[in-house]
């Protein structure tokens, strides 16, 4: 009896893993091209369901850093991106709300970072040379950002759904 009980126990505790180690990808980039400046990839990133609910309370979660393309006239380094949640976890209700508004895509050239939101804003703070924001001929690009900003908050509602979570946005 001790036995099937303790079979019953690892049961129960195997079948919870696959929910901690679960991942899911977000696009990150799509092909972009303007001649002579820069080359952009289609890039996927890999997100861990783990990493929203590994502790209560409301934090900043990121995806895995993919690289993404590079400035066309070979500058190094590499163009990189990710997205961001901002999130808060109730263990209790087993809820995460993901925060409205705040799920972006970030990328950046060497130290300059621009990050473009769900709801269509763009952020590069005062970057001389990775201004994707103002710069007219990466509109388009920054518009595509949004948009899979969206779809990564999507995303990650359906995977964590999938998970057993309870997913807010509020």
């Amino acid at each position: 009896m001790k036995h099937r009980s303790a079979l019953a126990l690892f049961a129960l505790l195997a079948m919870a893993e696959p929910t901690l180690a679960q991942t899911f990808q977000t696009t990150v980039s799509q092909y972009y091209v303007v001649p002579g400046v820069v080359d952009l990839n289609f890039a996927n990133s890999t997100m861990e369901i783990h990493w929203f609910v590994d502790q209560p309370g409301g934090r900043t979660v990121y995806s895995n850093d993919v690289v993404i393309g590079a400035l066309a006239l070979g500058m190094p380094p590499n163009i990189s991106a990710h997205a961001t949640w901002v999130i808060n976890y109730n263990a209790g209700t087993h809820t995460v709300n993901l925060v409205p508004g705040t799920t972006h895509i970030t990328n950046w050239w060497g130290a300059q970072r621009c990050h473009v939101y769900e709801d269509g804003t763009c952020n590069c703070d005062a970057n001389p040379n990775w201004a994707i924001c103002g710069y007219p001929p990466m509109a388009a690009y920054v518009q595509t950002l949004s948009a899979l900003a969206a779809a990564a908050s999507i995303n990650a509602r359906l995977a964590l759904e999938a998970a057993g979570y309870h997913v807010t946005r509020n």
